[in-house]
């Protein structure tokens, strides 16, 4: 297994600059918070050395792994709270109805199958990806290419929002402690706007992605492909359907 294919241009810039924002951030809050606590900072000693190849040495790995950190961060909930539900609820019919094409795409696959145990069809239903089950009728190209276009760009909005969150309270903390209140309701007033414009576009690229594939599912179920293979006779039936929808 290839692990450094993953690392294209893009994805890695996808990465990188959410995580020089955040080490941005720290490297601001560390030289607050060091006088407080006692101890040299760090970041001052970089800045005092004026040393750019030392600074540009930690600075690329350290954003690196400070964007995997906060692409975690994203995908353990932050999605899920300010992209995925708020949509959910906002486009209830889409959400609906791509619910219902990947239950049917799921109802067509088990049946294709006929030979797992019937009590196995909850977990077919919970765990089994519809877009993955579209693969070898829509080709692995055309699925990259619709995540490349809309879920990789909400990946970085996301990323680089949760980033610019934490750079604007530390910044707000260095002006508050430098005596400049006033400067402080700016950053309040950019970020509040970069939220905006960032979390919206999330939103919408969400929704395009979605409407993608449900529009893919809706012809692979009709057929329409090419496939010189085409569907056995009874894969998607009513009565296909609601046995399916009993056993899960």
């Amino acid at each position: 297994m290839n692990v450094f294919g993953a690392f294209t241009f893009g994805a890695l810039i996808k990465t990188f600059l959410p995580g020089f924002v955040w080490l941005a951030a720290i490297v601001l809050g560390e030289t607050q918070l060091a006088p407080w606590f006692g101890w040299p900072s760090w970041g001052n000693y970089v800045i005092a050395a004026n040393n750019q190849t030392l600074a540009t040495v930690l600075a690329v790995p350290l954003s690196i792994l400070l964007g995997l950190g906060s692409n975690i961060l994203v995908f353990m909930g932050i999605n899920d709270r300010l992209v995925r539900k708020p949509m959910r609820m906002t486009k209830e019919p889409l959400f609906e109805l791509y619910d219902e094409l990947s239950a049917l795409l799921r109802a067509r696959c088990w049946s294709a199958i006929n030979c797992i145990d019937a009590s196995h069809a909850g977990a077919f239903r919970d765990s089994i990806d519809p877009e993955q089950l579209l693969l070898h009728r829509v080709g692995v190209n055309t699925i990259g290419y619709v995540r490349e276009q809309y879920w990789f760009h909400l990946e970085f909005q996301m990323n680089l929002w949760l980033s610019i969150t934490i750079f604007s309270a530390a910044f707000c903390g260095y002006l508050i402690g430098s005596h400049a209140p006033t400067r402080a309701i700016v950053i309040v007033g950019f970020y509040a706007g970069a939220s905006w414009v960032l979390i919206s576009a999330a939103r919408k690229n969400y929704c395009r992605h979605t409407e993608k594939m449900a529009s893919m599912m809706a012809a692979v179920l009709a057929g329409t492909d090419k496939d010189p293979t085409p569907a056995p006779r009874g894969w998607f039936t009513p009565e296909v359907v609601s046995k399916f929808n009993k056993h899960a």
